[in-house]
């Protein structure tokens, strides 16, 4: 879980920027593990639906065109914001889906 103390502008800046640099390099490296056959299209879209943090949305992002990542939770969606907001192709919308 998230504390408010994670996602107060220094904390949030300090873990993107030095632990965002390394996390980023081992999320790449998980998802092709996770997903060896996941071919994307380099000008397609993804939909990440509970997006938590944005891992799966940070990775998405460079491979392409358009990333939409929802999150219901309002501490993780702060979260996910504040990490991607230097991201110009990821969206983030604050909402949860459901097939009912």
């Amino acid at each position: 879980a998230l504390g408010k103390e994670e996602i107060s502008g220094t904390n949030t800046r300090y873990k993107e920027d030095v632990v965002g640099r390394r996390a980023r390099k081992r999320n790449s490296t998980e998802i092709n593990k996770r997903f060896p056959n996941l071919n994307l299209d380099p000008n397609g879209n993804i939909i990440d639906l509970g997006a938590n943090r944005g891992d799966f949305s940070v990775w998405a992002s460079s491979q392409v065109k358009e990333v939409y990542s929802f999150e219901p939770h309002p501490l993780a969606f702060k979260y996910l914001c504040a990490r991607v907001k230097r991201l110009r192709n990821v969206h983030c919308i604050n909402c949860a889906i459901s097939n009912n």
